[in-house]
């Protein structure tokens, strides 16, 4: 598989941390077939379409192999590839073994319940959301919030457990 400029560093940010129980939620998933990386966290899931090398199977793919791949990327200013089979064989580079960590979680259903046709979509800037979810927080770090929309291009009310409120403007499409 062919991996792309900070496909690392991003997805490390959707799986789940190195202390969690769930090893295969540490790793993301390489779908040959549908030519898709996957990761998730268990609360949120990315899915990245790939170039796809002669010979990758699906199976878990290691966020270390993906950084050392960039690594390469980097130094040799060309694309980086992961030959993905019995392991994770890095051209030009080191290899990594494929861990056995168990089933990666069918996430189709949820696929299925996201792909459903919308009544409306809104376009965000997601670090204005962030900031403003930290700006209403009691602490600057509780970032769980509700978000109230009436239209597809209405101002969209930000609030979270205390009493202040945040308003995001949706982004022109």
């Amino acid at each position: 598989m062919y991996i792309a400029d900070h496909t690392a560093k991003t997805l490390k940010k959707v799986c789940a941390g190195k202390n969690d129980q769930r090893e295969y939620l540490r790793h993301c998933h390489l779908d040959a077939e549908n030519k898709h990386l996957w990761a998730t966290n268990g609360c949120i899931v990315a899915r990245l379409a790939i170039a796809m090398s002669d010979g990758d199977t699906s199976g878990p793919v290691t966020i270390e192999s993906l950084s050392a791949a960039e690594s390469i990327q980097k130094s040799t200013k060309r694309t980086a590839e992961i030959a993905a089979n019995g392991s994770l064989d890095i051209k030009d580079g080191p290899s990594f073994p494929r861990p056995d960590c168990g089933k990666f979680p069918d996430v189709s259903h949820v696929l299925k319940q996201a792909e459903t046709e919308p009544e409306y979509e809104i376009t965000i800037n997601a670090k204005l959301l962030h900031d403003l979810a930290a700006s209403i927080s009691s602490n600057g770090k509780d970032l769980i919030v509700t978000l109230s929309f009436t239209g597809n291009q209405s101002p969209i009310k930000v609030t979270n457990k205390t009493k202040h409120l945040g308003i995001l403007m949706p982004c022109r499409s």
